[in-house]
């Protein structure tokens, strides 16, 4: 006989499966090199298929258009289905998406790529954060919160580190690089069709409440005003994150670098970004107070050190990509764990919660590029966008001032 549904099950000890992070973090892992396997490329993409700095931009944004309408959807289907079968179909799309690349010949081809992508995307992220909602509890959710999402800046940094001077001689052009990546996503794929399982008591849960005549699940998130706070925060947190990593090897060429060295500095922010998603988990989820002093103190950091990039060289400016990819790496597992923690959501309504966070987030990761794109072109170098992000990240604290414990 099926236990009653209405309250999560009750755990007596700190529950966690290391095991299935790992696995979990491969997937994010794939995630990574497909956001960013065209950053380290846009100035030979630009050259080659003869486009306009808007049109990267929106190349750059494509995806997250995308993202933000399917995150609701998948965030709905992976609290009725399950992680381990809608994370399956994810990973698929990714790996097809990141191949696909490989044909493009003309700007509405790899358009339509990307944006494939954006159908994947919001599957492996809202499913991972599920996962570790189900896996996890007490403690070790924070912990999990922070080191899974280093998967996709794992990704990122391979991309950005690697792809001058590994992916491009070894291929023989930005096409067949993408042959490789593709590859590592199928193969990732095909570990989690083998090795991926749902956690039982979740599992349990799930068929419950089918019988049962429970109110969805996204009624219960959408209906408290503190998640929409979060939501509001992890829009700047994206507006910065993809704005400025999307665009920064290009930025530093245009300051008079080369593509190697663009490229190597390009790839700090995410390599900081794995440390600051650890590291300010573990202070923020000691308390409210720690949490919340978190949060302002991200917002405020972030918007200085994207101004510092704009103003500053040699090794502050060094100094200012490293801290501003340690913020803004944050942001993403800091709020999504806010929200996991928060009573009317919890592990059983985290597809929901999430799905909305990344709906409502993923207009500031397709802003982001886009805007910084469109402000190129208009006045010739990156300084407005710039100053518009920040100025993004200093508003922000209103909402953020109103998240309670």
């Amino acid at each position: 006989m099926l236990q009653k549904p209405d309250a999560e099950p009750v755990v007596t000890r700190d529950q966690a499966n290391w095991p299935m992070l790992a696995l979990g973090w491969t997937i994010y892992f794939s995630f990574g090199m497909g956001v960013a396997s065209l950053v380290p490329l846009v100035s030979i993409i630009k050259a080659d298929l003869d486009l306009s700095y808007t049109q990267i931009g929106m190349l750059l944004g494509a995806w997250q258009l995308v993202f933000m309408v399917a995150a609701a959807p998948a965030g709905w289907a992976i609290d009725r289905f399950g992680p381990k079968r809608v994370l399956v179909f994810g990973a698929i799309i990714i790996a097809i998406s990141i191949s696909l690349r490989t044909f493009a010949h003309s700007f509405i081809f790899l358009l339509f790529t990307v944006g494939f992508f954006g159908i994947g995307g919001p599957i492996t992220a809202v499913g991972l954060t599920k996962l570790v909602a189900d896996w996890f509890t007490g403690a070790s959710r924070g912990l999990a919160s922070g080191i899974y999402i280093t998967g996709a800046a794992a990704g990122i940094a391979m991309v950005l580190a690697l792809t001058h001077p590994v992916f491009l001689p070894l291929a023989g052009g930005w096409r067949e690089a993408h042959v490789i990546y593709g590859a590592i996503a199928f193969a990732i794929a095909i570990a989690w069709i083998f090795f991926g399982r749902d956690n039982p008591d979740s599992t349990f849960d799930r068929r419950a409440r089918k019988q049962s005549k429970e109110k969805g699940s996204y009624l219960s998130v959408i209906t408290q005003p503190a998640v929409w706070m979060v939501v509001a925060v992890g829009f700047a947190g994206f507006l910065a994150n993809h704005g400025v990593r999307n665009w920064l090897p290009e930025i530093l060429e245009q300051a008079g670098m080369s593509r190697e060295v663009a490229g190597l500095l390009g790839a700090l922010p995410a390599i900081t970004g794995i440390v600051g998603s650890i590291v300010v988990l573990k202070l923020a989820t000691r308390g409210a107070g720690a949490r919340r002093i978190a949060i302002l103190s991200l917002l405020v950091v972030t918007a200085l050190a994207v101004l510092a990039i704009m103003t500053t060289t040699g090794p502050l400016l060094v100094l200012a990509i490293m801290v501003e990819g340690f913020c803004a790496g944050a942001f993403a597992p800091l709020m999504l764990n806010t929200l996991m923690e928060m009573p009317g959501v919890g592990a059983r309504n985290t597809g929901a919660a999430a799905g909305l966070f990344f709906s409502v987030g993923e207009l500031g990761g397709t802003a982001g590029p886009v805007m910084m794109g469109v402000a190129a072109d208009a006045t010739g170098t990156f300084s407005a966008g710039l100053v518009l992000v920040a100025l993004t990240m200093i508003v922000m604290i209103i909402p953020a001032l109103r998240i309670r414990s």
